[in-house]
């Protein structure tokens, strides 16, 4: 961890002080973090100062520890234990109503540490939910409270950079106004700084990739500031260079893109309400407190919003973040628990096969079963669309075949007939965990996680092309097809077959049509489609345009019919409009799979608000998961 950035989750320090303060236990709180080597004698030496004296100790960053040791959990049992009384002990339980049995093991008196237990003593132990080392299964079982936080370290990693930032430009300030001047200059780098570092922290739900953001990015962003500020007043290229800076680390278009978003809307803001949303809208409430309270941390105190929308994250980032580590936690109390009935419930909940048996095969090959016979069709078609549905035919049966000879595959391994390959392993183990294997995926997208929904909606499929290729439908739907990203060059194709055009004469136009579009036959020119959800955005059914998102299931709202209009280039009017809005279409809304290798294609959309904006929100298309 380097100086630009702050704590990575929570610190609870100050909300267990100001408890102490309202038990009247202030001064008598001590703090012991974990991490360095050989340290288990002092944590077990400060248990017992603590236990004796009835002071609180918060022992921070467990996932850090080192191996324990026998006499430290011999400490946290004698905690545990001492509190039962005498009675409580003598009385006789024989059945399994009332107290746990498991709190009925209590130890022989002989191992306890000779260590008297004050009244007032409480212990406090933190720790990383997916860390290398879980929580004590003692404390998990009999905590008073087992909880995960959420991370609220915002302002103290905006100050962390604005420190660095104001350090590197060699600014010191004297008076209250120079203060306010520093202030405006500085903030916009530390912030572009601290909200992408802020959004990496959600893993797979911030960016496509991990990204390591240091101090050096700030360094080289501070410089390159610098140096036009000081030769030129033309600032225009500063966000394109300060962006390549920091989008240099992205292997990812979208990750590039919500940079690129996010410095632009930092640096090319004005301070007026026209720069009042996303990045920008934090950038000016900072700058109008600031002129109020001329004081940097009470700024920073006033980011009283610690949700993702603080740091321009959709809300279902942030809900998706917090079931994920939610779901890493409750296995590890699982784990340390050993109750069969959470580990039940654990599986049941999230839908995973603890194993491949043959009823489990034989349910996923009922599938295949549904699926109709595909007949040998050439792909040597002359229209550029009936070759396109030839070829989907023959994408579809060919992958029928292989699914079913890799199931009797696996069904003579299951009963010990065959041993399997490494590559038929890698199946097993899709299957087992209830996804998609990858060598079923080679000639087409993924749309979602379960392979039991994937494999349901195959025999509809395979069907709607079959069709298709018999006669195109007036309306046809994107998420059906094995290769829906060719459709949109296949009409360009058709269109300059057609007129005999050159294909690099022909562009096509997208129109987005009414939510209660009636389509009585196809248009004249182009094609109808449909099968689209946006997702982080809301289409305006009045105005016809993207806006803010309102509350819905997901995050997802069904999007209407899109006409693919092809045109010709030469007599097509170019104009540049800068509220048009570049919205990708990916094969499926699930973030794990919102990334450059499953981008299906690109349309423009006009929107109420910036398409900066839009970006930052992570605003997309995808395929619909289930059939129209």
């Amino acid at each position: 961890m380097n100086g630009t950035q702050g704590l990575v989750f929570a610190n609870p320090v100050p909300e267990i002080k100001r408890l102490a303060r309202e038990m009247d236990m202030e001064g008598k709180v001590c703090v012991l973090s974990f991490g360095v080597g050989s340290q288990m004698a002092d944590v077990n030496q400060a248990i017992e100062d603590c236990m004796q004296a009835g002071h609180w100790l918060l022992l921070q960053n467990y996932h850090l520890a080192e191996e324990p040791n026998t006499s430290f959990f011999y400490l946290l049992k004698h905690i545990i234990y001492s509190r039962w009384s005498d009675d409580g002990n003598n009385q006789e339980q024989t059945e399994d109503t009332g107290r746990s049995l498991v709190t009925r093991s209590c130890y022989s008196s002989h191992s306890r540490p000779a260590v008297k237990l004050s009244n007032s003593f409480r212990l406090w132990i933190t720790t990383k939910a997916d860390g290398n080392r879980i929580m004590p299964g003692l404390l998990v079982q009999h905590g008073l409270r087992v909880t995960c936080e959420l991370t609220v370290n915002f302002p103290s990693l905006l100050g962390k950079a604005y420190k660095s930032s104001a350090f590197l430009m060699s600014a010191k300030a004297a008076s209250g106004e120079q203060l306010i001047q520093r202030f405006n200059r500085v903030i916009p780098l530390a912030l572009i700084h601290a909200i992408l570092v802020q959004q990496s922290y959600y893993g797979r739900h911030g960016f496509v990739n991990n990204h390591f953001w240091t101090i050096a990015d700030v360094a080289s962003a501070v410089e390159i500031f610098q140096s036009l500020s000081v030769w030129t007043n033309d600032m225009e290229a500063v966000p394109k260079l300060i962006t390549n800076v920091y989008s240099d680390h992205c292997l990812d278009l979208r990750d590039t893109q919500i940079v690129e978003s996010v410095v632009k809307n930092l640096l090319g803001v004005k301070h007026s309400a026209e720069g009042n949303h996303g990045a920008a809208m934090l950038l000016n409430k900072l700058s109008n407190n600031i002129k109020e309270t001329n004081d940097l941390q009470k700024t920073l105190d006033s980011i009283d919003n610690n949700s993702a929308q603080t740091y321009c994250l959709p809300e279902e980032n942030e809900e998706m973040h917090i079931a994920l580590k939610s779901k890493i936690f409750f296995k590890e109390m699982v784990q340390v628990t050993g109750a069969p009935e959470l580990l039940l419930s654990y599986a049941t909940s999230a839908n995973l096969l603890n194993g491949v048996s043959k009823d489990v095969l034989d349910s996923l090959q009922a599938h295949l079963e549904a699926c109709p016979m595909l007949p040998d069709i050439s792909v040597d078609q002359i229209m550029p669309m009936d070759e396109f549905f030839a070829q989907e035919i023959k994408m579809y049966k060919n992958l029928i075949n292989t699914i079913k000879n890799d199931m009797q595959t696996l069904a003579k391994a299951v009963v010990g007939k065959i041993t399997l390959t490494p590559d038929m392993v890698n199946i097993l183990d899709a299957i087992s965990a209830d996804q998609v294997p990858a060598a079923w995926l080679k000639n087409t997208f993924v749309t979602c996680k379960s392979l039991d929904a994937w494999l349901a909606m195959l025999p509809d499929k395979s069907m709607y092309v079959l069709q298709c290729y018999n006669r195109c439908p007036d309306v046809l739907s994107l998420n059906m097809l094995m290769r829906p990203d060719r459709v949109f060059h296949v009409v360009t194709q058709s269109y300059a077959s057609k007129h005999f055009k050159d294909l690099t004469d022909v562009s096509l136009e997208l129109q987005v049509m009414p939510y209660d579009f009636k389509t009585e036959a196809k248009p004249s020119v182009g094609l109808y489609v449909n099968g689209l959800v946006l997702k982080n955005a809301f289409w305006d059914k009045r105005t016809c345009v993207l806006s803010e998102a309102t509350s819905c299931e997901g995050g997802v709202h069904q999007f209407p019919v899109v006409w693919l209009k092809p045109i010709s280039t030469v007599s097509r009017e170019t104009a540049a409009n800068k509220d048009l809005y570049m919205c990708p279409i990916y094969s499926s809304s699930d973030p794990e799979y919102i990334k450059d290798s499953l981008l299906l294609f690109c349309i423009p959309l006009p929107t109420k608000t910036s398409p900066l904006l839009c970006a930052q929100r992570r605003v997309s298309l995808a395929l619909v998961q289930h059939v129209l």
